[in-house]
């Protein structure tokens, strides 16, 4: 179904911004708006092939590019025509233009294709719009070098095109309901009363990270309506709500070649995942956490939560201990895979430090469990790497290690009253650490794979499967082997396929739920790094598994490079592209890049590239 749109005859207002457009109409829109165009099929005789070809439900790519073609001269010479040739644009009701000035959006205009009307207008108004918000922001009196520093301006700007297919009304009682029918990052929403229609574009609601429930709530706010529930607005307003497709073709660069998004980004191929590229992309996300460093005088440590949409990181800005001592635990593993790791073992000793010199307000990282825990087997890991082979080791490194296993003995003593997942961190703390008694942390590790069933392992991995390995060296028994067998076969069992699979950008995913649009999310790498573990255990991955097993992890790293922001990514977001870079974000229709998600990625990378050396090497 498609929804009609308003008659270019008919006189029109617009309020246009921020990826919302406005329009009303006469009241003769108000019968247009609710036909749905059905073209009719006839099955008899020579009627047949006079009939028109159906709407597809997105442009495709030839419009896509046509449309792109033409406005591009228009931006570049910054001269927005009174009007435009016609242009064929089969089965586009809406059109979205966003310029952007160094990732920040300057200028965006979006306009409906009414009933009967010319795409060329639509696509006309919608460039203008963006062009007129763009060129409002330039600096300068309105003298005779205003249009020389339009055009010198114009040249700077990227150009963001999204074009709308068809439109499906949607039900649901609430917002939140209706937004779970709306494909994140794929489709846009439309909320109408009577005569007046907003629509928000996917690429709108990506630059504010706003999902559709959100986007439909900000959309009822431009009809002036009442925050009442939808179901109010349905019975007392009329409203209609709308869901609806787009192509999407950006410039990365100025002047560059436009490419075509999915989601807002392009699709990572099967083909990324290699040896090389699988380095290359640990470089990538180790280098983000680097930059994550507190550029002030004050000894910090790491920063939190990217967020990349508005170029900043979110409050708390600093990240937790626990956070601070994941990311130097995935540095060292990571370093220690580089052919020099001598500077980025370096980095890790200076943030340990900086982590030991507790400040102020910060919070001192032994005062809980899973800190000290994640603590301890930072410092642990960084002493076995050399960090400070060349130094005595610095004294406040030494007092916190010490309060850290006194806390984690602590908690081992006191099993019964932490919760399974902080627990499994606890004894993997304990495990490798040396010092803490070996028996009462067994004893923990038992229990809680006696306790859980193979599939709450996951919430409980990497930790707790690292803990039974650790106990359980290579050439001893793994008593937890079938467990552990279990939790991985659970594991892809729910692995998205390449064939079949709902969308592109999801292969090798893995999804626990049912849900409508399911949305996975980095937390996936937290199981995965005790599955590439396995894979170079023979005790957990016989010789005529192992293809299968890698052929399944790499499909699997082939969604964390897709969760990862890259070059295409970074150059829709308004920070320096060398900022937001490797950060990995929690969902590809959540932006928000947390240092958990980096840190925990970066392990899994490093993992997955030790199984693979590993096997090779065996063989």
């Amino acid at each position: 179904m498609r929804l009609s749109a308003p008659n270019p005859a008919e006189p029109i207002t617009r309020t246009c911004s921020a990826g919302v457009c406005h329009k009303h109409a006469t009241p003769r829109w108000r019968d247009k708006i609710a036909v749905l165009a059905v073209n009719a099929i006839t099955l008899i005789g020579p009627a047949q092939s006079a009939q028109p070809a159906p709407a597809p439900d997105v442009p495709g790519p030839e419009a896509a590019l046509t449309a792109y073609q033409t406005i591009e001269p228009w931006i570049r010479s910054a001269a927005i025509p009174q009007a435009a040739a016609p242009i064929d644009l089969p089965g586009c009701t809406a059109i979205s233009v966003t310029l952007r000035r160094g990732g920040r959006v300057v200028g965006r205009g979006t306009e409906v294709i009414g009933p009967d009307e010319p795409a060329a207008r639509a696509l006309r108004d919608a460039a203008a719009g963006a062009w007129i918000e763009a060129s409002e922001r330039i600096r300068g009196d309105n003298d005779a070098l205003r249009g020389q520093r339009l055009r010198s301006d114009a040249a700077a700007l990227t150009i963001d095109l999204e074009l709308a297919g068809q439109w499906t009304p949607i039900g649901g009682e609430s917002f939140a309901d209706a937004g779970d029918e709306a494909d994140p990052g794929i489709e846009g929403v439309a909320a109408r009363v009577g005569d007046r229609l907003v629509a928000v574009f996917a690429g709108s609601m990506q630059s504010s990270n706003r999902d559709a429930a959100q986007a439909l709530l900000a959309a009822a706010g431009a009809l002036d309506l009442p925050p009442l529930p939808l179901k109010q607005l349905r019975d007392s307003h009329g409203l209609v709500v709308y869901r609806f497709p787009a192509s999407r073709l950006t410039q990365i660069t100025p002047g560059s070649a436009p490419v075509f998004l999915f989601r807002g980004g392009r699709v990572t191929p099967a083909t990324a995942v290699t040896s090389g590229g699988l380095r290359a992309f640990s470089d990538r996300i180790a280098g983000n956490i680097l930059r994550r460093h507190w550029p002030g005088p004050e000894h910090l440590g790491l920063m939190d939560t990217l967020r990349p949409w508005a170029g900043d990181y979110a409050d708390p800005v600093i990240a937790a201990p626990r956070s601070q001592a994941l990311a130097s635990m995935a540095l060292t593993r990571w370093a220690l895979q580089r052919q020099s790791p001598k500077a980025p073992l370096a980095a890790v000793g200076a943030l340990l430090e900086e982590l030991a010199d507790v400040q102020g307000d910060e919070a001192e990282p032994s005062a809980e469990p899973t800190s000290a825990a994640m603590t301890l087997c930072a410092i642990n890991e960084a002493d076995r790497a050399g960090v400070w082979n060349d130094i005595e080791t610095p004294k406040a490194i030494t007092r916190l290690r010490f309060r850290c296993r006194a806390a984690v003995a602590g908690a081992i003593d006191s099993a019964d009253s932490i919760e399974p997942p902080a627990l499994a961190l606890v004894a993997y703390a304990a495990a490798t650490d040396g010092t803490i008694d070996r028996s009462a942390t067994e004893q923990v590790v038992r229990a809680l794979f006696r306790e859980s069933p193979a599939q709450e392992l996951p919430a409980l991995s990497p930790w707790l499967g690292w803990a039974e390995l650790a106990l359980h060296p290579a050439g001893t028994k793994l008593p937890a082997a079938i467990a552990l067998r279990e939790h991985r076969s659970i594991l892809w069992r729910f692995q998205v396929p390449p064939v079949g699979a709902a969308a592109p950008d999801l292969v090798g995913a893995i999804i626990f739920t049912a849900s409508r649009h399911p949305a996975p999310n980095w937390q996936t790498a937290r199981a995965l790094s005790l599955v590439a573990t396995m894979l170079a255990d023979p005790r957990l991955t016989s010789p005529d598994e192992r293809l299968p097993e890698i052929v399944r992890l790499t499909r699997a790293m082939r969604f964390l490079m897709e969760l990862t922001i890259d070059e295409t990514d970074a150059a829709l977001v308004p920070m320096p592209a060398a900022t937001a870079t490797g950060a990995v974000r929690m969902s590809l229709s959540d932006q928000r890049a947390p240092l958990d998600a980096a840190a925990m990625t970066l392990l899994t990378v490093c993992e997955t590239i030790r199984a693979i050396d590993t096997v090779e090497a065996d063989r």
